[in-house]
C-alpha cells in the first residue's frame, strides 16, 4: 500500500490506533457541520473500516495524514470512487488543532500527483458545502473551480472540478 511523504506530512495507511482521534472528529458537531453532522462511535468505526476497505478493493483511497514532527494524526485525505458518488472524488478532513497551517493543501497536492501519476486520472471532483469557506479555499488552491451544485442526502454541495495532467485526454 502507498505511503507518501511531503515536507511536513506523511500520508499513510490506517492503523487501529487511529480510531480514537477519528471517532472524536466524527462525534463533534462543530467538526462535522459541513459533512452531515456527528455520527455515533460505532458508525465512525464503520466509516474508518470503509476507508480501509476501499484501499483493499481499489488500490487507492483515503490516507491518514500524520504530522512528521509530532507523529500525531492530523486528519485524513485522499481519492475515492465510491458507488454512491458522482465520479472520482478528492476529499480531506483536517483535525481542528492542525487547521490553518496549510496541511490540507499540502496533503492534497500530493494526492493530486498520486491520482494523476498512479491512477491515470485527469479530472476529479470535491463536494463542498456553500458555507465551508476553508475547504473552498483549499479546492481553489488545488486548481478546482465551482462547476455546479448537487443535493446529496438532504445537503447542498458545490461540485468543485479539478483538472490535472493533459485535460484534452
Amino acid at each position: 500500500m502507498q505511503t507518501i511523504a511531503t515536507e511536513r506530512l506523511i500520508l499513510r495507511q490506517w492503523r487501529e490506533d487511529n480510531f480514537e482521534a477519528f471517532a472524536r472528529f466524527w462525534g463533534d458537531p462543530v467538526t462535522t457541520a459541513f459533512v452531515g453532522g456527528p455520527i455515533k462511535r460505532e458508525d465512525a468505526w464503520r466509516r474508518m473500516l470503509s476507508f480501509i476497505g476501499h484501499w483493499h478493493l481499489r488500490d487507492f483511497g483515503f490516507f491518514v495524514v500524520e504530522d512528521i514532527k509530532t507523529g500525531e494524526m492530523a486528519g485524513y485525505c485522499g481519492a475515492q470512487l465510491p458507488l454512491d458518488k458522482l465520479e472520482p472524488e478528492l476529499g480531506w478532513g483536517i483535525y481542528p488543532q492542525f487547521q490553518g497551517q496549510g496541511y490540507a493543501t499540502e496533503a492534497m497536492l500530493a494526492v493530486l500527483d498520486f491520482a494523476a501519476s498512479k491512477l491515470g486520472w485527469r479530472t476529479a471532483i470535491s463536494l463542498i458545502t456553500d458555507d465551508n469557506l476553508a475547504s473552498q479555499a483549499v479546492a481553489r488552491k488545488l486548481g478546482g473551480a465551482l462547476e455546479r451544485h448537487v443535493d446529496i442526502s438532504g445537503m447542498r454541495y458545490g461540485v468543485y472540478r479539478h483538472v490535472f495532467g493533459d485535460s484534452s485526454i
